[in-house]
């Protein structure tokens, strides 16, 4: 059985909870709370970047058959380079072979969901140029901002030379099983996330509730063995090791035998690009552009970012604002104009309730969706004002 694990890095720039920064020489400065932003990134260091890209250095240094793949945002790459450069080194140290670098949309951003994709085609160049001048590596698979994914989203990055794209495995979608590469309606691959075999991982490793707690690598290993398919695709937040399961869950220890216990039961971990090329499509996979699929929540839809009012009058108001910000000409408004559409933003304006809202809560360092929404929309009516005066 052939498996590709896949990891999310990323870190947003975060929105200033309270009125913006008045004595602020930049929009930047006005806008975002660096000082957050340092804080959360060096923390999140200590306890998941540094330990994990060393393992993942060791790891595939001691098992060459291992390999990884890392959808790493520009907004990350900004912060690392701000606070802890060293973390790009370790990320250096992971052997060539052994690490695939994946595309995405640059920030991070809801890009894909505009309705006009030439900004998503641009952000998805500027991400492949961001990763080339940093690694020296091209990106041939593709992964849109949470996994968010429909037909048109999938036409663009075939467009733009991707070979492949991975996304949520919803089974609305799909045509087969889960684990395969399947054909999106533009030709493209696709790859779908096996939902269940990646949140035994990323969500209920450290659950002492859960009647697998705790989970061995073993018992993991066997799981990926015995999974029905030729491929098992998992995709996870890098923090799952460390930030959102501590050292003490021994989710780290986890890491650490895994690659053997996988190989003990003839699991092999795989490059994406690998997987596209030794698995021809098997199935269908298709998404209507009123339909999009992601890896949020329980609907496995858009409606983390676009489901209620406040979040679609944001939405609405920054997609207004492509043309005339590029009409500008302006570097600066471009570029802040490209961090308010980071998905983070609208995410913390979520009000769904139950298990999923719960979700939206460990992540959001606002009180309430409406304080988010309340933060936005001060930044939108100042930014509108600063481009009118500009132009």
């Amino acid at each position: 059985m052939d498996a590709v694990l896949c990891f999310e890095v990323h870190q947003p720039h975060r929105l200033r909870r309270q009125s913006l920064r008045q004595d602020a020489d930049s929009l930047r400065s006005k806008y975002f709370d660096s000082s957050l932003d340092r804080e959360i990134f060096l923390d999140v260091s200590r306890n998941c970047y540094g330990p994990v890209f060393d393992r993942l250095a060791q790891l595939c240094t001691d098992y060459p058959d291992f390999s990884v793949n890392l959808s790493v945002s520009t907004s990350w790459l900004d912060q690392a380079r701000r606070y802890r450069p060293d973390l790009i080194d370790r990320l250096h140290a992971i052997p060539g072979g052994s690490v695939e670098f994946i595309g995405q949309a640059h920030r991070h951003s809801l890009a894909g969901l505009l309705e006009d994709k030439t900004e998503f085609k641009r952000q998805l160049r500027v991400h492949r140029d961001a990763v080339r001048s940093e690694f020296g590596a091209e990106t041939s698979v593709g992964t849109n901002t949470e996994l968010l994914y429909n037909d048109s989203i999938g036409k663009a990055f075939q467009d733009e030379g991707f070979d492949a794209v991975l996304t949520e495995g919803a089974p609305r979608a799909l045509t087969g099983g889960v684990n395969h590469v399947a054909e999106g309606a533009a030709g493209i691959k696709v790859l779908p996330r096996n939902r269940r075999l990646t949140d035994d991982v990323g969500y209920r490793f450290s659950n002492e509730d859960w009647t697998e707690h705790p989970l061995l690598a073993s018992q993991y290993a066997s799981w990926l063995s015995s999974a029905d398919g030729d491929l098992v695709t998992l995709f996870m937040d890098i923090e799952t090791f460390g930030e959102h399961h501590w050292r003490g869950t021994g989710v780290l220890d986890f890491l650490d035998v895994l690659p053997e216990e996988a190989g003990n039961r003839n699991v092999e971990f795989i490059t994406v690009s690998d997987a596209v090329s030794r698995h021809p499509a098997s199935s269908g996979f298709r998404a209507g552009d009123m339909d999009t699929v992601s890896w949020a929540d329980s609907d496995m839809d858009a409606s983390a970012w676009v489901g209620n009012e406040m979040q679609r009058e944001v939405f609405d108001r920054l997609e207004g604002l492509r043309q005339p910000v590029l009409d500008s000409g302006s570097e600066e408004l471009l570029s802040v104009w490209e961090k308010l559409l980071t998905s983070d933003h609208l995410h913390h304006m979520s009000t769904k309730g139950s298990e999923d809202g719960g979700v939206h809560e460990y992540f959001s360092y606002f009180r309430s969706p409406f304080e988010a929404y309340s933060a936005m929309s001060e930044i939108l009516d100042h930014f509108e004002q600063e481009l009118e005066a500009q132009t």
